[in-house]
């Protein structure tokens, strides 16, 4: 059996412009490192920052689902693209921990959530259905990519010039992701289930859809809690260099996407999804045991997880949510992540300030396989439209 064509044109050029998008955006992981070094903030104060883009993502997410199954992907893409140029800029002038730099946190986490699930919205658009896991692997990959590439680049020309350059560098890249985006093209959909709000809503809020999008939260606590704070853990451990971890998350990130992509659609999306975050649980109690010095030990090891999970859960979302919201179904699902993330900021930064880092990544562990059990206690078919 001849499977469809997945790499088009179209599907090749929304890879390279996620991928640039991805350059600009993704030097922002190493913003901890900045907030520690640069303006000496304490734990609990760097989880409370890192958690600001998270909460303005959450509370956004269901507006942009919403706006991008009526208006379409690519102008929000554009819109997203602008939005992190804007905020690089405003970076510029962030000297102390105050209120620029809370405001421009918040518009960067809208800026992110518009653009990527405007770039996965499209992605999934162009893919055919047999693909569809595979194909939202790849359009993460693309930008996951630059998950080692950027803040690789930004730790150097922070150290051989400064912060204010790698804000500037942020900024014309994203400028020029803003122009690549303008060649991009929305899908058309012929109308489906307008007629039928009540399925619409049933779609959305039956149990086992919400038990995924709270398996996200989930293991995007622990996601975060270990992007947010090896980076202190390791700088007050007297290691300079964070990159390791950066490096060899996006190494087996980026391979288990690219050379298992298609596992879940092969063995099911739901079935890839719960291994994967049972592996995914692991992960943070693997950083206390090893400690700081095998950051790019435990970044392979989330990469590994997370490479696996992330598409596979998004798949999951689409299969239960119906083709007609699809837009909206998997901005809530990243809106969720978001949440997770925001979550990890303000909580595990305290347990990490009152307790130690070792509590924070148990306890993240703890979180992670509360979601699993979530999902794996609501099971259900993929989402069908009832006859009008």
């Amino acid at each position: 059996m001849i499977r469809p064509p997945l790499f088009t044109p179209r599907f090749l050029y929304l890879l390279f412009t996620i991928t640039i998008f991805g350059l600009s955006w993704s030097s922002y992981l190493i913003l901890p490192k900045f907030l520690r070094e640069e303006l000496n903030a304490a734990r609990d104060t760097i989880g409370y920052i890192a958690a600001i883009p998270g909460i303005s993502a959450a509370v956004a997410a269901p507006l942009i689902g919403r706006l991008l199954d009526r208006y379409g992907r690519q102008y929000f893409f554009t819109l997203g693209c602008l939005i992190v140029v804007g905020t690089s800029l405003a970076f510029l002038f962030v000297d102390r921990v105050g209120p620029l730099l809370y405001i421009a946190q918040a518009i960067q986490g809208l800026g992110f959530l518009v653009a990527f699930n405007a770039a996965s919205s499209l992605g999934a658009d162009l893919a055919p259905p047999t693909r569809m896991a595979e194909a939202l692997g790849i359009v993460g990959a693309s930008n996951l990519i630059m998950n080692a590439v950027a803040p690789s680049i930004a730790e150097e020309i922070a150290s051989r010039a400064s912060w204010q350059h790698v804000f500037i560098f942020c900024a014309v890249i994203g400028g020029l992701a803003t122009l690549l985006t303008f060649g991009l093209r929305d899908v058309q959909h012929a109308p489906q289930a307008l007629e039928a709000p009540v399925n619409r809503r049933r779609a959305f809020m039956r149990p086992g859809l919400v038990s995924l999008y709270v398996g996200t939260i989930a293991f995007a606590f622990a996601f975060a809690t270990l992007f947010n704070f090896h980076q202190p853990f390791a700088l007050e451990a007297g290691i300079t260099e964070v990159k390791p971890f950066f490096i060899g998350y996006t190494i087996t990130a980026f391979s288990m996407r690219v050379f298992f992509g298609r596992l879940a659609d092969r063995l099911g999306a739901l079935r890839v999804t719960t291994a994967s975050l049972l592996a995914y649980a692991a992960v943070p109690s693997l950083l206390a045991l090893l400690g700081p010095s095998k950051i790019g030990v435990v970044g392979a090891a989330l990469g590994i997880t997370h490479g696996m999970l992330y598409p596979a859960m998004t798949a999951a979302v689409v299969e239960r949510a119906g083709a007609a919201l699809r837009g909206s179904a998997i901005t809530y699902m990243n809106g969720s992540f978001h949440l997770g993330m925001a979550a990890a900021g303000m909580v595990a930064g305290n347990i990490a300030e009152r307790f130690g880092y070792t509590a924070a990544f148990v306890g993240a562990s703890a979180v992670t396989l509360t979601g699993l059990l979530l999902v794996v206690s609501f099971r259900e078919p993929p989402y069908r439209e009832s006859s009008p």
